[in-house]
């Protein structure tokens, strides 16, 4: 168990003003900046100058479906979203140009199963724009592959959709991640973690004494983490161990990890660790469920957002041009 003491956090955080007034359920840092979405299909994105603006109003298929899930390129150029109704869609940051994949399960000429259920929770994406690879995974268990097909030349490309499969049988997968190589991980409701094989199937990997579902999932090199219920964060090195953490008891439904620094959040709490030593509280006044977190590339914020609709950012100084510093954890017995 840790013990947070009192100390300073990891720069400055504070709730700025949202353009929605909806739910929000992830977000994900791009080259323009942070992409959240959320309620009734909302995609919002945050401008160089920190106001936050919608980019999408009602969803890839224009019928208001939450969107429960949002990824991005590697290069970061383009988002991919999905949620509620099979939603499935994109936005491309450079061009403005969207594409809606809703309901691709039952289009003609896709070989996926056809039975994805009506909720996607959580999707993956490796490779740059234009030659990205993704898995889809629904509240049902099953997992849909999908990647850019250059069979018709590098200025029309289209999506290949593969066979679905269920590595968790009909246990929901609540999280889904992948390497830079492309290696798929999934994460089910019962603490079980999958990882994709050579054939395209899966094969577990842990965690095979885990006492709580786990909900969220990060990847940062060879280093894979999960969090779940109970406040337990668990993080697989290369060797396949898997270390607990428990941050005090509260569902860790989000996580974010660079270079040794880690974020995790849930009900009412949002925690940071630093070169994987120190854990402290970033102050905040709770009240609400954190759902999804990332760290800013190239200097921009980091975000956390909200059940409620709340938006979190950290800046990484002190407002007064002071070096970062954080909060201190000491471990009892």
């Amino acid at each position: 168990m840790w013990d947070f003491d009192e100390g300073v956090y990891p720069g400055e955080w504070r709730e700025v003003e949202s353009p929605v007034n909806t739910p929000l359920y992830d977000v994900v840092s791009t080259q323009n900046g942070p992409a959240a979405v959320g309620g009734k299909g909302k995609v919002i994105g945050r401008k160089p100058d920190g106001e936050w603006g919608v980019l999408i109003e009602n969803g890839p298929s224009g019928k208001g479906r939450a969107l429960r899930t949002v990824e991005t390129t590697d290069d970061g150029k383009r988002i991919w979203f999905a949620g509620d109704g099979k939603s499935i869609g994109y936005y491309d940051l450079e061009s403005g140009e969207r594409n809606d994949y809703t309901n691709v399960d039952t289009l003609a000429g896709n070989p996926g199963s056809g039975n994805l259920s009506g909720t996607i929770g959580a999707l993956t994406v490796a490779g740059d724009r234009g030659r990205e690879k993704l898995l889809f995974a629904d509240t049902s268990g099953l997992i849909l592959p999908a990647y850019m097909d250059e069979a018709e030349g590098e200025n029309n490309l289209q999506m290949d959709w593969n066979f679905s499969s269920s590595p968790s049988g009909d246990t929901a997968i609540k999280a889904i991640e992948s390497n830079t190589a492309g290696v798929g991980y999934a994460v089910d409701n019962n603490g079980r973690i999958y990882e994709t094989t050579a054939d395209e199937g899966w094969e577990q990997i842990g965690i095979f004494d885990a006492d709580n579902s786990m909900y969220s999932a990060e990847i940062d090199g060879e280093v894979i983490l999960v969090g779940g219920g109970g406040g337990f964060l668990y993080e697989r090195e290369a060797d396949g161990r898997w270390t607990p953490h428990n941050l005090g008891g509260f569902t860790v439904r989000a996580m974010a990890r660079r270079d040794g620094e880690m974020l995790a959040g849930g009900a009412g709490n949002l925690v940071y660790r630093e070169n994987n030593s120190k854990w402290g509280r970033v102050p905040w006044n709770g009240g609400t469920t954190v759902r999804g977190i990332t760290f800013g590339k190239d200097g921009q914020a980091d975000v956390a957002v909200c059940k409620n609709g709340t938006i979190i950012e950290g800046h990484h100084d002190d407002g007064g041009g002071g070096e970062r510093s954080t909060a201190t954890a000491t471990r009892s017995a």
